[in-house]
């Protein structure tokens, strides 16, 4: 899925979540395992999962980089081990911040600004 600059800047939580579990994470989204052939309805089985390479998933409710900054956290140490994302991540942060924004609020930058940021450094934008 090619993702605009204004598309980032504009998505919901949830697409934030989304878009940095495949984009910035590697992961893909589908279906709970066990939506099927339980005969039990669960809530989280409406909501995305997010399957990490190893196989193991992850339900929607338990990581949401846009609004947890533990998971925008791990964002980071995935931008971290991309040498060539390090710097076109601080300079993204810095412009979905704000140009003249200082080191503090950069550093204070909240989960949602994190997620922006991952994600237009990851695609170039």
């Amino acid at each position: 899925m090619d993702l605009t600059r204004e598309q980032i800047l504009n998505m919901t939580a949830q697409e934030l979540a989304e878009a940095t579990a495949v984009h910035v994470m590697g992961w893909s989204v589908g279906e709970h395992p066990e939506v099927n052939g339980t005969g039990q309805w669960m809530v989280e089985y409406e909501f995305p999962v997010y399957f990490k390479k190893d196989g193991a998933f992850i339900c929607w409710d338990e990581w949401n980089p846009a609004e947890d900054i533990r998971d925008a956290r791990e964002i980071e140490v995935r931008i971290a081990e991309c040498i060539g994302n390090r710097a076109s991540y601080v300079v993204q942060l810095r412009q979905v911040v704000g140009e003249y924004s200082s080191m503090f609020d950069l550093i204070h930058a909240n989960p949602e600004q994190r997620c922006r940021a991952a994600l237009l450094a990851v695609k170039g934008l």
